[in-house]
């Protein structure tokens, strides 16, 4: 697996791709990749057998110039998709579609912003299905807790 593409606008912390986070979907058919230096979110269908990952299509979902995504929280019924990203220091819900069955693309819904509070390590925990904790590593003061759109 090699990402490519172009970068986003920082270019301190944006020189290059930049995988952070890796993850996948229940029932594991699929692999999401959070790549901070494209901004992006990577799709790969993943075989668990064979330990391999191949690109979906489409091959990502495109997040804000200069976001930098570092961790996605999945929600267990696999519908949601929740990217925080380090550099925007804000939270971006997806909504996974499918195109056929057990295909999922990335929608879209809503961004949330960590700020004023967030927390070091850039971690997120689902509080309930409509609640979610995030935290940024380049703000130190808190974790956030945001209020999301109903499912």
């Amino acid at each position: 697996m090699k990402d490519e593409g172009a970068t986003g606008p920082n270019k301190e912390r944006q020189e290059a791709p930049h995988a952070h986070w890796i993850g996948v979907t229940p029932g594991n058919l699929f692999a999401f990749v959070a790549d901070l230096g494209l901004d992006e979110i990577m799709m790969y269908r993943f075989d668990a057998n064979k330990g391999s990952l191949v690109p979906h299509e489409p091959a990502f979902a495109t997040l804000d110039p200069g976001a930098g995504p570092r961790h996605i929280a999945i929600h267990p019924n696999g519908r949601f998709v929740y990217a925080v990203n380090e550099l925007k220091s804000t939270v971006t819900v997806f909504s996974s579609a499918a195109q056929k069955k057990n295909q999922p693309y990335l929608v879209l819904k809503q961004q949330v912003s960590l700020l004023p509070q967030t927390f070091p390590d850039g971690t997120m925990r689902r509080k309930s299905p409509c609640i979610l904790m995030a935290s940024s590593c380049m703000r130190r003061t808190g974790v956030t807790t945001a209020s999301l759109s109903s499912p």
